[in-house]
């Protein structure tokens, strides 16, 4: 554990210097990874390569500097029609929509192309870093102006029960995603962000109070106290 951190990124627009590595090889993985799930449907030429880009967040867990998973995040205001009219909510039916708007859910950020890379899965590793990184993420919206963290988790790799798992709740709207069924899934700012698993807390915590922060999202109180420990 000592050799993995979590960090967290600004949109990928004109990097400096010392994030630019970083982006590189975050952006190298992410797309032979996507491209590989996307071509089992035989759709590979329809990944949209600008979603990498166009994130508000990107999250990572570093090995030694080594990408071993990932996850993209993006704020919308779902009042506005030119949220609504993203290509995002597009891809919904209007009975999603109309479950957002019948539970007040409208200040969102979305958690996007939940990634990890093959040495790192459950099966070689022992841990679901996916659901460490679920569970971070969650911790992280408390730090956004969004009321809301939503999803479409993939079902036929478990990804919803991972959601259930980490105090998440399902829509109960299935759709069909690039083939892929998935369920709509939500969590609310200030729902419970415990892993219920002592061991996953332990991990998690641990990640939160040493992660490395790029952006601004941390508000000021967290900053000014995480000034004092390191000094």
């Amino acid at each position: 554990m000592k050799d993995i951190k979590y960090i967290i990124l600004p949109p990928c627009r004109t990097p400096s210097k010392e994030l630019l590595e970083i982006y590189q090889n975050l952006y190298s993985s992410w797309k032979s990874t996507w491209i590989e799930v996307f071509a089992k449907v035989g759709k590979e030429d329809e990944i949209n390569l600008d979603d990498f880009y166009k994130q508000n967040l990107i999250v990572a867990l570093l090995d030694n500097n080594r990408p071993m998973a990932m996850h993209m995040y993006s704020f919308y205001d779902l009042e506005l029609q030119a949220c609504r009219q993203q290509s995002y909510f597009n891809d919904l039916p209007e009975e999603a929509l109309d479950f957002f708007r019948k539970n007040e859910i409208s200040k969102v950020m979305t958690m996007e192309y939940l990634t990890v890379f093959p040495e790192y899965r459950k099966h070689n590793s022992g841990i679901s870093w996916a659901e460490v990184l679920i569970v971070l993420g969650t911790k992280l919206l408390h730090q956004t102006p969004c009321q809301y963290a939503i999803g479409t988790a993939r079902t036929d790799v478990k990804v919803h029960k991972m959601g259930l798992n980490c105090n998440w709740k399902t829509s109960t709207i299935e759709i069909s995603k690039y083939d892929y069924n998935c369920e709509i899934m939500y969590f609310k700012k200030n729902w419970n962000t415990d892993h219920p698993s002592p061991q996953y807390r332990n991990i998690i915590d641990s990640l939160w109070e040493n992660r490395t922060d790029h952006t601004n999202y941390l508000d000021s109180e967290l900053k000014s106290n995480k000034n004092l420990i390191a000094a």
